[in-house]
């Protein structure tokens, strides 16, 4: 199941639901390695987390700029549970 919007849900939430998705997939991928639909979806699910990761980034950087602080932090930090590696939201948490 692909999801870029889920009503009622938070945008954490839906990387979350994305991120489960994926495991999902690699778990289908292990019992048959050429399984076309989890190969297919794996990527289309890889693309929109991309892209709501941004878009949870982008609402964290406006916050910052917009001198809300705790906000913006708490957006980065949930960020960084999702992609420990992630370069820009550790840049904001340190200043």
């Amino acid at each position: 199941m692909l999801v870029r919007h889920k009503p009622g849900a938070n945008p954490t939430q839906l990387i979350e639901f994305n991120l489960s998705a994926i495991k999902q997939y690699y778990k289908i991928l292990k019992i048959d390695p050429q399984n076309t639909l989890a190969k297919n979806n794996i990527g289309k699910l890889q693309k929109i987390l991309n892209e709501q990761i941004q878009n949870l980034f982008d609402r964290g950087r406006k916050l910052f700029n917009e001198n809300k602080f705790i906000e913006a932090e708490n957006i980065f930090q949930d960020i960084l549970k999702i992609d420990e590696n992630h370069l820009a939201a550790k840049e904001f948490i340190g200043r």
